[in-house]
């Protein structure tokens, strides 16, 4: 067994948790030292070391050192961080609500990787006491149960972070009459009302209240309809870009008095600015002066289609115009289809976070979206999750290094989340186009048959037959299977 000496009880409670005890017939005394950030783990014969900087550093590497310890040879390895922040953003508003053991069981997965927080994507998916309706009927979390999820994370260096909606997005919470006096549309705020701004200041307490950090993500992105519903009727014709940023403001100044950092998307910037109207127009650019009109709030460029490089660094530099915290967040394709695309989840992540490094990005988020109501498994990430984090600990990544470094943290090889690649994949290359073929198999009308042309270019069954079988003959250890069930009631 490995014996970590050196550590806080605090700390060692934590750390055990990633030790095989029986995974050493003789004991081996590891000396834990506090340095700078990354890690340095070394073996010779029954002694070692490991030398972090932050905690979520320590567990990385403990999880490591139990990686490595396993084959009996003295080893010696270094990594240093190329972020300041190693985020993962996980999806819990989509009707697939993780259950409060689910979501411990996320945030132990990820400390191992290395992951410094975890930004809750929650939308309604929590309790505001003055506004009984707020997700009403969706299993919303009680202040309590984020407050157990806060604590846990802090066990490990993970960072709980609540990450709202404070614009679009809101279809869950303006269906009910009773939030009538702050709808513009379906979707969105009604931007100006004194109720709304009463509305903004309860959910951004209750959603920071149980959370042991100052930072939030208060959303503001897709607000397509913005000023197009009762706002029109209230108030005639506004541009966009106006009403955006007086929402900003407002919703800034309410953050500024509780003591909060907010971060927002990026997205609508461009969109309003652009005479096309699209999203990160390569043409739109922004002055000083306007950059300089904007309330203090972290700005989150969130791309996860583009394997080229080029793509990326343009709009970074881009998003420079807007604010020096600029957040950069690449996807894990946990959403399209029924399985991870894993091969276009590789393709991104490599050009996005080798742009967001050159770029001198300080703070990187992988993102774990469950559109169309969560058909895809939480614990098929696991290997996105990893691949996104070895970004982190290695200058070059190689697919070598990313199966390596899964199978010394995550205790077996990737075989297995490789595979769900073929689901969908029927390229001799990556699924670069995001071909979603099992969702259109599972829901295609069988009298209709839309889709029958399109499936004709691919042998299906033989692909999945074989699926079938390599899945069937792969055992998943039962750490890595989904654990303490999926759904909150």
């Amino acid at each position: 067994m490995v014996k970590l000496e050196g550590l806080t009880t605090t700390q060692l409670l934590a750390a055990n948790s990633f030790l095989d005890k029986n995974a050493l017939a003789q004991p081996v005394l590891v000396e834990c030292t506090q340095g700078v950030a990354g890690i340095e783990v070394t073996r010779q014969g029954g002694k070692g070391t490991i030398t972090y900087g932050t905690t979520a550093d320590l567990m990385h590497a403990v999880a490591l050192y139990n990686g490595l310890v396993t084959d009996g040879q003295d080893f010696e390895v270094k990594q240093g961080t190329n972020f300041e922040q190693l985020i993962a953003m996980l999806d819990v508003a989509r009707n697939g609500v993780a259950t409060v053991a689910m979501l411990k069981q996320y945030i132990h997965k990820i400390a191992g990787m290395g992951y410094t927080e975890l930004w809750l994507y929650l939308e309604d998916l929590f309790e505001v006491p003055e506004e009984p309706y707020f997700g009403r009927g969706r299993g919303r979390y009680s202040q309590q149960e984020l407050h157990e999820v806060a604590l846990y994370g802090e066990r490990f260096g993970v960072t709980v972070v609540p990450a709202i909606q404070t614009l679009a997005h809101m279809h869950n919470a303006l269906k009910w009459d009773a939030h009538h006096a702050v709808r513009d549309t379906a979707d969105t705020l009604l931007v100006g009302a004194f109720e709304t701004r009463t509305f903004i200041e309860h959910i951004v307490r209750a959603a920071t209240e149980p959370f042991i950090t100052n930072r939030i993500h208060i959303g503001m992105d897709e607000a397509y309809q913005l000023g197009r519903g009762a706002y029109l009727d209230k108030n005639g014709f506004t541009d966009q870009e106006t009403l955006i940023l007086e929402q900003l403001k407002m919703v800034v100044e309410v953050t500024e008095s509780m003591g909060l950092e907010p971060y927002m998307w990026s997205d609508l910037w461009f969109t309003f600015a652009s005479p096309k109207h699209e999203m990160y127009d390569p043409d739109v650019h922004f002055t000083p002066e306007f950059k300089a009109s904007l309330p203090k709030v972290g700005q989150v460029y969130w791309d996860y289609y583009h394997e080229d490089e080029a793509t990326y660094t343009s709009r970074l530099a881009q998003h420079f115009e807007l604010s020096d915290d600029v957040v950069f967040a690449g996807g894990i394709w946990t959403w399209s289809a029924l399985a991870p695309d894993q091969s276009k989840m590789l393709a991104t992540v490599e050009a996005g976070l080798n742009a967001a490094k050159k770029a001198q990005v300080k703070q990187v988020i992988a993102t774990m979206w469950f559109d169309d109501g969560s058909e895809v498994p939480i614990s098929t990430g696991w290997y996105g999750l990893q691949a996104f984090a070895a970004y982190q600990y290695h200058d070059q990544v190689t697919p070598a290094i990313i199966d390596r470094d899964f199978e010394l943290t995550q205790g077996e090889k990737p075989t297995f989340y490789q595979a769900l690649d073929r689901f969908d994949n029927f390229t001799e290359g990556a699924n670069t186009d995001a071909d979603n073929v099992s969702k259109l198999v599972l829901y295609e009308d069988l009298l209709l048959q839309r889709y029958a042309a399109n499936f004709e270019q691919v042998d299906m069954v033989q692909q999945w037959q074989q699926l079938a079988q390599q899945l069937g003959q792969t055992s998943l250890s039962a750490a890595n299977r989904l654990m303490g069930g999926t759904i909150n009631s």
